[in-house]
Parts: structure tokens; sequence; C-alpha cells
């Protein structure tokens, strides 16, 4: 029998975790800013939510080398 279908990994899967982890991550607090902003929390969402979801991109992508 042919094997047509073989699985040849283009990126190493403990990069692909930490990636899926890290998006997982920032999804969750886009989550939450947006219900904060749809609840009208909106000065929480702006000066606390916003500043961190930026900083949590820079050092994510620094430290996991995305």
């Amino acid at each position: 029998m042919r094997n047509d279908f073989e699985y040849v990994p283009t990126i190493p899967t403990e990069l692909a975790r930490k990636r899926s982890d890290f998006k997982a991550a920032k999804i969750t607090v886009t989550g939450a800013m947006v219900g904060v902003l749809c609840t009208g929390y909106w000065m929480i969402a702006a000066f606390i939510l916003l500043p961190f979801l930026w900083i949590v991109n820079k050092v994510g992508k620094k430290v996991l080398g995305l």
C-alpha cells in the first residue's frame, strides 16, 4: 500500500506549541477587552487591558522568538 500522505513537519513541534499557547493567551486577553468594552467600562479596557495586550505582544514575540 502506498503512503502518499506522509506527514512532513514544516516547523518544530515545540515552536508550534509555544506559538499556539501565545495566540491563545492573546485571544483570551482580547476577548476580555471586548467584553469589558461591551459592558460599558471602556476606561478599563483602554487604560489597562490595551497596554497589557501590547506588552504581551511585544514581550511574547521576543521571548518566544516568533
